[in-house]
């Protein structure tokens, strides 16, 4: 329970107020008037005399002004500078602000030393932002639920336009707290299912931006191989056609030169082969003349130096010289015919060795020709086979390349379906994540509009019934009820013939009615947050009612007083029919005014 007390306020030089000394425990379950004389003046009345500056100076202390806004406070009169002390207790902890013009300290009371523990921050202003986060309550609802300022009146419910009524209430009961565990809960749920969203949505972004690449990966790789299947085929016809038709056609060419050198051989052996045998032949020839000279010569020295015929093998006698002679004669003719054969045959033999020299020279300039161009031939063969085996080389390598890059491609493939795949079951996550996050957008919207507006709706109820509650006792046969009807409020009193608009209402009715929202505020603060505090202070709304209705207005603030509380009613206005428990008299003299507390 949220319950702000205020303890003790201790006040000098605050606008026309000299000092003032008020012990809020005094005053607990009372009803205290707050009167003001002007003894400046015998024609004056209680106006300026300081009445509500005994709560305006409450109200700078919390909130560095006053209900009008005023920030400059110091008693004109006496032209010394303001000071007021405040005690408060919140939740049991018990604070002291001590506000000056220029200087502002904030304690908070050590239950072991009882001393005032320095609570204040490093400037004024964080001081102050300090002593609001504190309290916890703004000042327009202090104006609303504590101190009811006569100079606050246009912050009064009834005041303010339908659709800042329906703010006023839930700034009342703090539906933002009463909601906030909620929409905490789905802004939690919902940041967690935004961040898988957004995880899920960078995932589709790089699975996409990836499948971009691995396309044109797969672009290029498939440019690379129509290239080299280009080449391929470039190369192939080059090795199956270029090579093979150049190949055929040396290869017919050396045929034929061989063909040629061998019909040469042939033709020139022919030729050789009658020379060489008539060469044999006379070769013989010679062999046998040498044989048969040699025979001759012998045969012709023995005759010459024998002594015994070689024909009968006697001895020679002067009878067998002529014999001798003649076969001498006879072996020297024989022997020198076998010379002239000799010769003519030898003759016969050059002129066949010149011959046969002839056709093999012949067959050799021919042959050489017929050689070289072989050689040629080969040649460019063998030069036609390195090539092509270049070529094949070549293709060779382009084949390796292609397969390296078929195998590239594959694998670059076979990635991008797992990319796919993957980009696929991403995105189902994506669109999974994303209608998460709709659902609880929309959750939380509705949490926000829909939710709010029946816990809201719930809390005009509540609100009704005591409205109901409380108008009976200042109205014969009317209540006052709030319509709730798109997102504005408005003011019905409602009676059993008709209903009237607020705005209808006669003055003293308007100022009951007034008086009823405001003390019913009260009580819903108190009864839907556990927020109270110990005192209400009505200043001057009991003004300028007729005696009934302010008699039933007085009797209603008392029936709706809670345990400890203090109402402060200031007025200067005498009333016969109530009994006060206090009066607290605020009495202006010319160098201000002092307070004065008397007990009825």
């Amino acid at each position: 329970m949220n319950r702000l007390e205020l303890k003790h306020v201790s006040i000098k030089n605050f606008q026309s107020l000299i000092e003032a000394d008020i012990d809020f425990s005094h005053f607990e379950d009372c009803l205290i008037k707050v009167s003001g004389f002007n003894n400046t003046e015998s024609t004056a009345t209680s106006n300026g005399s300081g009445k509500s500056s005994l709560f305006e100076a409450i109200l700078w202390t919390l909130y560095q002004s006053t209900s009008s806004g005023n920030k400059e406070v110091s008693n004109s009169l006496t032209g010394e500078n303001v000071s007021v002390d405040l005690q408060f207790s919140l939740n049991n902890d018990i604070y002291l602000i001590s506000r000056q013009m220029s200087a502002v300290t904030f304690g908070k009371l050590n239950p072991e030393t009882g001393l005032f523990d320095d609570f204040s921050a490093t400037n004024r202003s964080e001081t102050n932002k300090k002593i609001l986060e504190v309290i916890g309550i703004t000042k327009d609802m202090f104006l609303n639920t504590i101190f009811i300022s006569q100079n606050s009146q246009a912050l009064m419910f009834s005041r303010l336009s339908p659709a800042s009524r329906k703010e006023r209430i839930e700034e009342l009961v703090d539906i933002d707290s009463q909601m906030s565990e909620l929409t905490d809960r789905a802004s939690s749920k919902l940041k967690e299912a935004t961040a898988r969203r957004d995880f899920d949505q960078r995932t589709v972004n790089d699975l996409e931006v990836k499948k971009s690449m691995l396309m044109t990966d797969i672009g290029s790789l498939k440019q690379q191989l129509d290239s080299l299947d280009e080449e391929i085929k470039a190369e192939s016809s080059k090795v199956e056609e270029d090579f093979s038709e150049r190949e055929q056609s040396l290869q017919e060419k050396l045929k034929s030169q061989e063909e040629k050198l061998e019909k040469l051989t042939a033709e020139s052996q022919e030729l050789l082969d009658p020379v060489n045998a008539d060469i044999r032949r006379l070769e013989d020839e010679i062999l046998k003349f040498d044989t048969v000279i040699k025979q001759l010569k012998t045969q012709l020295v023995n005759l010459q130096n024998s002594s015994i015929c070689p024909t009968c093998g006697r001895p020679f006698d002067e009878t067998d010289k002529h014999s001798f002679d003649e076969m001498k004669a006879k072996l020297e003719q024989e022997l020198a015919d076998n010379f002239s054969k000799k010769q003519k045959t030898g003759f016969s033999l050059q002129t066949l060795s010149e011959k046969k020299e002839q056709i093999i020279t012949a067959f050799k300039k021919k042959s050489t020709e017929f050689t070289n161009m072989i050689t040629a031939l080969q040649n460019e063969l063998n030069v036609l086979e390195r090539k092509k085996q270049s070529s094949k080389s070549n293709l060779s390598a382009i084949q390796a390349k292609q397969q390296l890059l078929k195998e590239q491609s594959v694998k670059k493939n076979k990635e991008l379906e797992d990319t796919s795949l993957l980009y696929k079951v991403s995105i189902g996550h994506l669109e999974v994540s994303s209608q998460r996050v709709e659902i609880l957008e929309d959750l939380k919207k509705r949490l926000l509009v829909e939710f709010r507006s029946y816990i809201l709706g719930k809390i005009l109820e509540q609100f009704n019934q005591i409205l109901l509650q409380m108008s009976e006792q200042v109205f014969d046969d009317k209540k006052i009820q709030i319509i709730f009807k798109k997102n504005k409020i408005d003011i019905e009193i409602q009676s059993s013939k008709f209903s009237q608009s607020y705005e209808s209402l006669s003055g003293g009715e308007k100022r009951k009615t007034d008086l009823v929202l405001i003390l019913a505020q009260q009580k819903l603060l108190s009864q839907v947050t556990d927020s109270s505090s110990n005192v209400l202070i009505l200043d001057e709304v009991l003004e300028n009612m007729d005696e009934v209705a302010m008699n039933s207005s007085l009797n209603l603030i008392q029936s709706c007083q809670q345990q400890g509380m203090s109402i402060f009613v200031i007025s200067h206005t005498e009333y016969q029919a109530v009994n006060f428990d206090y009066e607290v008299r605020v009495v202006k003299e010319s160098t201000g005014s002092l307070v004065e507390i008397l007990r009825s």
